[in-house]
């Protein structure tokens, strides 16, 4: 039962002589043992059953009443349409609970506590799938509940598209920029004038600033892998002066459209001569912000536009201004570049996000996030909610294989042109088996997969005619692209010169995985564990020059185990420079 604890009253209980406390609901007051009656409570939610719990609690001085709302009896009476018991009690209590669902400097603390320094942690997370958009709504869960209106519905909303994924900032830099750059890329670096550009240790560079920017062509622009840009050219009035000439300054969006469309075809028809600056208008693998994030950047307009415009895969922003302290109030300065929206800065979700994928204090996170690509999985076919059963998986495909070994069973896999008979149906799900994976049992009985797997959970015997399954053989039948349902979607498998390693902590599972992949004939992937990866790499096929590395972010939750990987990884780009690593998220 997942129930919501909130505060419903305090009362001082000091100048009262009382062994103990009960609740009247039925005069709706709270009456010691002698039965006087202590408070009178005329808002006081009934308690009904699976619902609303009532819970009282002393503290010192202080007697405490407690609602415990139950969250699954709560969505099913709004997913039906149902009227809420108690429903202007219910808004009376969550507003004033509303502190209690925003992101705070207490949940800061523990947040970052828990995410960068303890390897084992015990920290209480259930807050945070509690939300708030502002001081009138709160997202709990399914559940989009608007204070103002007493309004309480199922929430449709998604909260990725305020994050900027490719954003992170780092703290404490003792390292040189030059690290993270890739200087087969295109990279951009901003800084303001008090920056020394000689610090950055990077040949090869085109330095862009207030005094020098009319001389620029585009030529000069284009072929550049670094250009660095004074922050002070970007607030000039006169830097989107050029953006007139291709539309009214009212809709930037059409004006950037049209602008870049204009410089491309110059640069096909290879007149590069035009004076040029406008970098928002190229594509970039890094930009690199250095000691730039204060509240002056953020209320800049031209900044604010030009940040918005700007593609890159990836946004970083240096700063060693505070390395004496890394504490709330700096931090919700450095969130203003990261959320989008403001109305969603007390989203605690989001927040912890930020603090645990977008925040950068240690040299040994530096690689994990940075050099490397990150992928959504998201968009992976999710097999495992026709699962009634729990089963280990890898993003959303199921490891079901395991299951035929407990149960000594032996399978294989045939692939089939197509299926002959268009309507078969599954004794056990009714559906029709030939538009998924099917399983043909020893006894020619035929089931289709996720029945199956379902069946043989709770039953070793086959449903039809009860023949024991044990120390028998089935064939796993279906199409090619029914198959690849089975397969990780976001494996570059296409590329016959680049080889796949897909690290994962379980040696058993990443050989039933590799065997599937081995039955559609593809033979450039494989998953390990990452102590044998460095093995692997040393004694890859010549015929192979480019090497993958993906692994999943969920695998290395702290500090240590990231540590770990970063030190690999890190010894395995000195054995072999064609490594791309890809972080699965």
């Amino acid at each position: 039962m997942s129930l919501l604890k909130l505060l419903f009253v305090n009362y001082d209980i000091s100048n009262i002589n009382s062994e103990g406390f009960y609740i009247s609901h039925d005069t709706k007051t709270i009456k010691d043992l002698n039965q006087n009656e202590i408070i009178y409570l005329p808002f006081l939610i009934d308690e009904i059953d699976n619902l609303y719990k009532i819970e009282l609690g002393i503290t010192k001085n202080e007697l405490h009443i407690f609602v415990y709302i139950n969250y699954i009896k709560l969505l099913e009476l709004v997913k039906n349409y149902s009227i809420i018991p108690c429903r202007n009690q219910l808004f009376e209590l969550l507003k004033n609970n509303i502190n209690f669902f925003k992101f705070n400097s207490n949940l800061f603390d523990k947040l970052n506590k828990n995410n960068f320094y303890k390897t084992n942690s015990n920290f209480d997370n259930s807050n945070l799938l509690i939300k708030t958009h502002s001081d009138d709504i709160i997202i709990y869960n399914d559940l989009y509940i608007n204070l103002d209106k007493q309004e309480i519905k199922i929430n449709n909303c998604s909260y990725r598209n305020l994050i900027r994924i490719n954003s992170y900032i780092i703290f404490k830099p003792n390292y040189e920029i030059v690290s993270i750059i890739n200087k087969t890329k295109k990279n951009l670096i901003i800084i303001d004038n008090n920056t020394d550009i000689n610090t950055i240790k990077l040949k090869n560079k085109i330095y862009i600033n207030t005094k020098n920017y009319k001389k620029f062509k585009l030529n000069d622009i284009i072929n550049e892998k670094l250009i660095i840009l004074d922050i002070n050219l970007i607030k000039k009035q006169s830097y989107f002066k050029k953006y007139k000439k291709f539309h009214s300054l009212n809709n930037i969006k059409h004006a950037y459209t049209n602008f870049k469309d204009y410089i491309n075809n110059v640069n096909n028809i290879n007149n590069k001569n035009l004076n040029f600056f406008n970098v928002e208008l190229l594509n970039f693998d890094k930009i690199i912000f250095i000691n730039l994030i204060s509240e002056t950047i953020l209320n800049n307009n031209n900044f604010i536009m030009f940040n918005k415009l700007i593609k890159t895969n990836k946004k970083i922003y240096f700063e060693n201004l505070f390395e004496n302290t890394y504490n709330y109030n700096n931090y919700k300065l450095f969130r203003k570049f990261i959320i989008n929206n403001n109305e969603y800065h007390n989203n605690i979700e989001l927040n912890n996000y930020i603090i645990k994928n977008n925040i950068i204090i240690s040299k040994e996170l530096l690689d994990k996030k940075i050099n490397c690509l990150v992928i959504n999985q998201n968009n992976q076919y999710n097999q495992t909610k026709f699962l009634n059963i729990n089963l280990p998986k890898i993003s959303n495909i199921f490891i079901f294989e395991n299951l035929f070994k407990l149960n000594n069973i032996v399978y294989d896999f045939k692939i089939i042109l197509k299926n002959k008979n268009k309507n078969n149906i599954c004794p056990i799900t009714y559906d029709n088996y030939n538009i998924n994976l099917h399983v043909l049992l020893n006894c020619n009985h035929t089931f289709s997969l996720l029945g199956f797997i379902n069946y043989l959970y709770f039953n070793n015997k086959c449903p039809i005619c009860q023949k024991l399954l044990n120390y028998t053989k089935i064939e796993i039948i279906g199409t090619n692209n029914i198959f690849k349902k089975l397969l990780l979607n976001y494996i570059n498998i296409k590329d016959k010169m680049n080889f796949n390693y897909i690290l994962v902590n379980d040696k058993q599972t990443g050989n039933y995985l590799t065997k599937r992949y081995l039955t559609l004939n593809i033979l450039n992937i494989e998953f390990i564990k990452l102590n044998e990866i460095i093995k692997k790499v040393l004694n890859i096929k010549y015929n192979y020059k480019k090497i993958s590395i993906y692994y999943f972010d969920i695998d290395y939750p702290c500090l240590l185990e990231k540590t770990k990987l970063n030190f690999i990884i890190n010894n395995i780009f000195k054995i072999n420079n064609n490594i791309t690593l890809y972080q699965i998220k």
